[in-house]
């Protein structure tokens, strides 16, 4: 009975190192996709002044110096088709940090604490001592991940500069 008993523990927590495995490799791929959209949205949400360069012909100013309102001195910032640029900027903006807040929101209540529970689970579940290499990795994979906890304010702040 005491063989048997052993056996099944050591199934146990074979299933458990397998089940650890797939979450922790997963674990890694969604990391990933979250940091492969926030590069993707930090170049979209960088500002920049191109966003006011105008496809029609620049307006020629008034040499004389007689006519210096702010429409000929900046025709490019206060044209039309740049302000229709920058509002449609803003809105891409909105939509990518929704999405990418579903995403961050996502790998942190599911995908994150998944190995770390499992890892828990096989600790309670052997009688014997845990590979210090699992522990190890399961550590590395927390603290590379302990950085998009702070993004929260991050993102915020790169969207306010399209905002008018």
């Amino acid at each position: 009975m005491h063989l048997i008993r052993a056996r099944s523990e050591a199934l146990d927590v074979v299933n458990l190192r397998l089940d650890w495995e797939e979450q922790r490799l997963a674990t890694w791929g969604a990391r990933g996709q979250v940091l492969e959209q926030l590069q993707t949205f930090i170049c979209l949400a960088t500002w920049s002044t191109t966003i006011y360069d105008d496809e029609a012909e620049p307006t020629t100013e008034n040499v004389s110096g007689v006519s210096r309102t702010p429409e000929t001195m900046f025709p490019n910032i206060l044209s039309l088709s740049a302000r229709a640029r920058r509002r449609k900027r803003a809105e891409d903006i909105a939509a990518a940090v929704q999405e990418f807040g579903s995403r961050l929101h996502s790998f942190r209540k599911n995908a994150f604490p998944l190995p770390g529970a499992t890892l828990d689970k096989m600790i309670d579940t052997s009688s014997k001592k845990i590979p210090d290499v699992l522990l190890d990795e399961q550590d590395k994979l927390e603290n590379e991940s302990e950085p998009l906890d702070s993004i929260d304010k991050f993102i915020p702040a790169l969207q306010s500069q399209w905002k008018k």
